[in-house]
């Protein structure tokens, strides 16, 4: 019964895309992170310059960075496009938002450069840190190491972004097909629960060619992507799909988010018509009733996988919304 997720970490071979990710550095002088929609690095730092690593390490400054990257990251998701801006350091970051099918998955943050001021001066500044600019000046050292920083014109960082998001896309979108293929491919009686030799799934052509048989097989769910949704919003609900087997509650959500409890619940109410919490226990009965239906799982490890401790519980919230027990339910329902 096994979870359908799609993510970054789970479909992209990350030892190929650090080494691509690498040389995309290389040629374009920017720093290079590429981060979940959740805002984790799923790759090391590429070419990270010394000022930033200097403040990342700072307990004073590094907070103002995380800020910066968690507000452009959702910036991107929202514009649906590139988002250029200076972190609190005045240094230009760039969130290029990774975007595939409406769906967001992540994001490749690069950046780390410096503009001349007149084209600086036409960025927004997502965070201010009014401590910083004095205490640059006041250390010789440290303002050494931050003039050493890359100085890029808009209009060269702009076509070196293009680069990577062309590549990023390029990359992610084949990891995605061929990570939905080869599930269908699982998902069929043509394997009956046996994992397929590596010859059968080594490329998207191959797995392909199993479409025909397996198309009256049940697809699996894919998470919500309706676009009249504020992307928090989507983020949040991706969130849940991304963990229905957990225990999910409003505050790990909104720390994930970066935001209160309160503007989530306010803003997830408002969007969806329906609390947060009702929308996580809808989605797990909504597992649980597939579950029940399509596999021989029996209830209690159904409610384990859900994530409930408890399964008299698990049992009174599936009555509550279908109006019958689990065993019921799966009794008629194969009738």
């Amino acid at each position: 019964m096994a979870s359908r997720v799609f993510n970054l970490r789970q479909v992209t071979d990350s030892k190929q895309w650090q080494s691509l990710q690498e040389s995309l550095s290389l040629a374009t002088e920017l720093a290079i992170v590429t981060v979940d929609y959740k805002g984790i690095p799923l790759t090391k730092h590429s070419r990270r310059k010394q000022f930033c690593t200097i403040m990342r390490n700072d307990p004073q400054t590094s907070r103002y960075c995380v800020k910066s990257d968690s507000h452009a990251g959702l910036e991107g998701a929202r514009l649906n496009e590139t988002y250029t801006y200076l972190c609190h350091a005045n240094i230009v970051d760039i969130a290029i938002p990774i975007i595939i099918d409406e769906q967001y998955y992540g994001a490749v943050m690069a950046g780390e450069v410096l503009v001349p001021p007149k084209e600086g001066d036409t960025l927004e500044k997502v965070v201010s840190n009014p401590c910083l600019e004095e205490r640059i000046l006041n250390d010789k050292k440290l303002r050494r190491i931050y003039d050493a920083l890359p100085l890029l014109t808009l209009d060269h960082i702009a076509k070196m972004t293009q680069l990577i998001e062309n590549i990023s896309k390029y990359i992610f979108e084949e990891a995605l097909v061929r990570d939905r293929l080869y599930n269908l491919y699982r998902s069929a009686d043509i394997i009956r629960g046996d994992d397929p030799g590596e010859s059968d799934i080594h490329t998207v052509e191959a797995i392909k060619k199993q479409l025909q048989k397996i198309e009256a097989h049940r697809t699996p769910p894919e998470p919500e992507t309706d676009d009249s949704y504020n992307p928090l919003v989507r983020i949040a609900k991706n969130f849940v799909f991304d963990n229905l087997e957990e225990k999910i509650t409003l505050r790990d959500t909104s720390k994930t988010l970066h935001v209160s409890e309160s503007y989530l619940s306010r803003l997830f109410k408002k969007e969806t018509g329906e609390s947060f919490s009702a929308y996580v226990v809808r989605k797990k009965m909504e597992k649980a009733s597939e579950a029940l239906i399509n596999s021989d799982e029996s209830v209690s490890s159904i409610s384990n996988y859900l994530g409930f401790s408890d399964c008299g519980y698990f049992i009174r919230l599936f009555d509550k919304r279908y109006g019958a027990t689990p065993a019921v339910y799966r009794k008629k329902s194969r009738r």
